[in-house]
């Protein structure tokens, strides 16, 4: 569902300033949030597919798995906790440095 949006995103984003999606998604990584964001979503997908699985095809299996899954949860909580502060902290960098005008 995120990573639908987030595609959506990307993409009208591009739409909108005639860059290449590609482009935009290589400075999304580029970014030391956007590394942590990119992990956060590769887990949380990896597991909805095990969970998926695990439901429709190896019920005994269930159990064992949502223990994983609330590890899961909090590994991907805190990548993007940490993601939220290194993004604001450069916001308030980047705004700062324009009202210097160093920026722009």
């Amino acid at each position: 569902y995120v990573i639908f949006h987030t595609g959506r995103y990307v993409g009208w984003l591009a739409a909108q300033t005639g860059m290449p999606s590609i482009v935009i998604v290589a400075f999304s990584i580029l970014t030391v949030y956007g590394v942590f964001e990119f992990l956060a979503y590769g887990l949380t997908v990896t597991e909805s597919l095990t969970m998926s699985y695990y439901i429709v095809k190896a019920r005994r299996l269930l159990k064992r798995e949502i223990k994983i899954l609330l590890i899961c949860i909090a590994i991907t909580s805190l990548f993007l906790a940490i993601a939220a502060v290194i993004e604001a902290s450069l916001i308030r960098l980047l705004e700062a440095l324009k009202t210097q005008n160093i920026l722009y």
